[in-house]
């Protein structure tokens, strides 16, 4: 498989896909919330898919793979509002985001798992030099 932008990775739709759900979910929280709750769901939500492309074009396998475990981190924190706005208002969580939230979880293991135990997809970066196992 060729990637030839980090748009082209699985992992990096998903979460974007999931992004929009969350600011759909911060947008229904209450005006109260709106500095606090909200604003952590929306940065955890962006931070996933902006740490996928940012590693993606940090030009190194390593630092590929370090960014992919902020965005496994930062889809964990994402995670932990949810439960937490669900637990007080299981209105608010629709079932979509949920499932969102799976599947985007479920591929970024995946990527991050197949570049951990082989060589992994044939990226193409931005940077001369292509990733490498040990660069």
């Amino acid at each position: 498989m060729t990637v030839n932008s980090y748009q082209d990775l699985r992992a990096w739709q998903h979460a974007f896909v999931l992004a929009k759900l969350a600011y759909d979910l911060a947008d229904r929280l209450p005006d109260y919330e709106r500095f606090a709750l909200s604003s952590q769901i929306r940065r955890a939500a962006t931070s996933i898919f902006g740490n996928i492309a940012e590693g993606y074009g940090a030009g190194t396998r390593p630092k590929f793979l370090n960014h992919l475990r902020i965005a496994r981190g930062s889809a964990r924190e994402l995670d932990s509002y949810v439960k937490f706005v669900r637990e007080r208002q299981p209105s608010l969580v629709p079932s979509a985001l949920e499932s969102a939230m799976d599947e985007a979880c479920r591929v970024l293991q995946g990527l991050i798992a197949t570049l951990e135990i082989s060589r992994g997809p044939r990226v193409r970066t931005a940077h001369p030099r292509p990733l490498t196992h040990d660069s």
